[in-house]
């Protein structure tokens, strides 16, 4: 009922006003509880027209001119209609302050401004106002010279400023991360308060859950470059381990690990030292998987190589020095599980498998926590 409303106060409008001259539609669009058009006449006149309907009733804009302000006419349509087709802007809004910033700065000059009286005959009180252009009135002068036989003298097609309104119009681009949400229609004219003072006190908030949506839709760029976790566990011998390491992300799914601790020892390991851990490094690459995105939980899996340090019960002579200790090729791989707490700390659950050369296989689950930077 609403959008027959706008578009039947545009056809009264033009109706009226324009008496015997023939209109045609050069462009038009409906959206919502919103339209915008543009018309031109037979007699070289061109109307803009504007309008939005609030819940308390309907306002509409027209801007009048000649011909040779056509151009400038159409440029104000195309990007007012490209705002509400993508962010469903206020119409008669923007296009009253671009018509402004026009005038403003001379652009279009303004002769005339008119407000008509409410008009209740449309169901919904319809308020219109009229912008009447220089262009307007010289069409008018020239038809009364050549009424009188006189001939206007020719004039020069109009400068377009595109550069300067390109610059008016940008500062009127929606932003993404201020997009308005799309207007409710309010199914009773009679609302105690305008929408249009609703939606100036709702569409901030709007706007602020919008970009609190965005930022937590957003890959946290400041913690995925480096993991740091320390873990704690057992292997299947019963023997403790500890592990730290850093993980440096190179992408979303790849990274250097960088890893230390203490190895658990195996029975091999057992018969040569009286250590329940051996200290050891490693460095290497791995991968990260994130299977379910509404939970970011992520699997990660890296392979590394190093060595490990090992006090031995019994010492051996090399190269004319005792030597008590010694140090391990070592292998390792591991795969496991990062559970989220929020954006920076997570726990973290593996299973790595440990082959020291010469000592064998080890084999240890392990658990702990992940700091994300």
């Amino acid at each position: 009922m609403k959008k027959v409303s706008i578009i039947f106060c545009i056809c009264i409008l033009l109706t009226n006003t324009l008496f015997a001259e023939t209109w045609r539609t050069i462009k038009q669009k409906e959206i919502g509880l919103q339209a915008i058009s543009l018309n031109e006449s037979d007699t070289e006149l061109c109307t803009l027209a504007a309008a939005t309907t609030y819940s308390d009733g309907i306002v509409i804009f027209y801007c009048e001119a000649g011909i040779s302000d056509k151009e400038i006419l159409n440029y104000v349509y195309d990007f007012v209609e490209s705002e509400v087709v993508n962010n469903y802007v206020d119409v008669f809004k923007l296009t009253s302050n671009i018509r402004n910033d026009f005038c403003n700065d001379d652009i279009l000059i303004a002769i005339n401004f008119e407000t008509e009286p409410v008009d209740y005959s449309t169901g919904l009180p319809c308020i219109r106002t009229r912008l009447y252009c220089a262009s307007y009135i010289e069409k008018a002068a020239n038809d009364a010279l050549k009424k009188r036989g006189i001939e206007p003298e020719p004039k020069q097609k109009k400068y377009i400023p595109y550069d300067r309104m390109n610059q008016i119009v940008s500062k009127y681009k929606t932003k993404v991360s201020e997009q308005p949400k799309h207007k409710e229609e309010v199914t009773s004219p009679n609302s105690e308060e305008p929408q249009s003072e609703m939606q100036k006190q709702s569409e901030p908030q709007a706007e602020i859950v919008e970009k609190e949506t965005s930022e937590s839709n957003k890959p946290n760029s400041t913690r995925d470059y480096l993991n740091f976790s320390l873990m704690g566990g057992i292997s299947l011998q019963m023997k403790p381990m500890i592990d730290l390491n850093i993980k440096i992300l190179l992408n979303p799914y790849i990274f250097i690990v960088l890893q230390g601790g203490a190895t658990a020892v195996n029975s091999e390991t057992l018969r040569i030292s009286s250590m329940s851990m051996l200290p050891e490094g490693t460095i290497g690459f791995g991968g990260c998987i994130k299977p379910i995105k509404a939970y970011k939980m992520n699997i990660f899996g890296y392979v590394s190589a190093g060595f490990a340090y090992s006090k031995l019960n019994g010492g051996y002579i090399k190269d004319g020095k005792y030597t008590d200790y010694s140090f391990y090729p070592m292998l390792r791989g591991c795969i496991g599980l990062d559970f989220p707490i929020n954006s920076w700390f997570a726990i973290s659950v593996q299973d790595c498998f440990d082959y020291l050369i010469n000592l064998g296989f080890s084999d240890s689950v392990s658990a702990g926590f992940t700091l994300k930077f």
